[in-house]
């Protein structure tokens, strides 16, 4: 049984497959298995994957119709073998101590998770820029529930970790399939339910930003960064962990992000699927009142009762009330 599981979700990336597999085929740490999902890809990603599992056992491949990015991740976690999981992007390459250091890390530490830095690399301008993380931006013993949850949203990628497959099989925890910005909840759940977490101060993955990216389709991205949000607090309800400082969290996210609608999101339909959502996300909230206090399961409900009256118009008062509320 190897002693690391990579899953690389593979989707219209033939230009640059080979660069990823080959940062990670010459990894110095070798007792590991890949695990590329091809989510349908219309290109020549199936044969490039295909010609690298003739040279090297190590490379597994899964195909499978079109899941998104999500999809093929969760996919990916049913061929897990290994202790430790770790994800890579197939667009993006590491460094070839990647794994050797977090292995080494997550061993020695015994920790549930170990996060390392990373490097943006935007392709039109071949340009290099450093991402680290600040200390502020590290769990630590002392948070609670609701800054576990922050933090989680403020580190997000899940490529810059390793983390103990042992953790997300005893939590269930997975992708949430069908948005964008998937990473998010995944991690703030993971930050949630952990133990023991470690850092590395190491730059060792190299993130390539495209403008025909996932990533790139803001409008698309933005909407589903309020979904994935709810999905991640209903999430948190059905553990029975919500709490009053969860909610403290969950009320000024929602102002904020609902508040931007009007400046990033033109379309009515695509205003309307969030009203109806924000709308079901704030009514679950109400029938689980045992979890939050009288104080704020009043403000929930005044919160629900504005978004049934004013509907999409409540998008913009709410971006008036935010100023005065926090």
């Amino acid at each position: 049984m190897p002693k690391v599981s990579i899953i690389v979700p593979v989707y219209n990336v033939e230009k640059y497959l080979p660069q990823c597999l080959d940062s990670i085929l010459k990894q110095t740490f070798t007792d590991f298995e890949c695990i590329c999902v091809n989510d349908g890809s219309p290109d020549n990603s199936l044969a490039i994957l295909q010609e690298y599992a003739k040279k090297d056992d190590r490379i597994k491949i899964i195909s499978q119709e079109n899941k998104g990015l999500a999809g093929a991740r969760n996919t990916g976690f049913k061929y897990v073998q290994s202790p430790y999981v770790a994800f890579v992007d197939s667009d993006d390459w590491i460094e070839k101590n990647y794994l050797q250091i977090l292995y080494e890390t997550i061993e020695k530490t015994n920790s549930e998770i170990v996060i390392c830095n990373y490097e943006e690399y935007y392709e039109d301008e071949n340009k290099f820029v450093p991402n680290i993380l600040p200390q502020e931006r590290k769990i630590s013993n002392n948070d609670n529930l609701a800054s576990k949850i922050s933090k989680g949203y403020a580190q997000p990628t899940v490529w810059t970790k390793i983390i103990k497959m042992k953790l997300l099989k005893e939590n269930d925890i997975h992708f949430f399939e069908g948005f964008n910005n998937e990473d998010s909840p995944f991690t703030s759940l993971v930050f949630l339910l952990s133990g023991k977490i470690a850092y590395v101060d190491n730059i060792l993955y190299f993130y390539r930003i495209r403008n025909n990216s996932i990533m790139s389709k803001k409008h698309k991205v933005f909407r589903d960064k309020v979904f994935n949000f709810m999905n991640l607090i209903e999430n948190i309800i059905d553990r029975q962990m919500f709490n009053d400082d969860i909610f403290k969290l969950t009320y000024k996210l929602l102002f904020w992000d609902l508040s931007g609608f009007n400046k990033k999101i033109y379309d009515d339909n695509v205003r309307q699927s969030v009203l109806n959502r924000a709308l079901n996300f704030t009514k679950k909230i109400i029938d689980n009142k045992k979890y939050i206090s009288n104080k704020n399961l009043l403000k929930i409900k005044m919160f629900n009762r504005m978004l049934k009256v004013f509907r999409i118009k409540s998008f913009v008062l709410i971006r008036i009330l935010k100023n005065f509320i926090f």
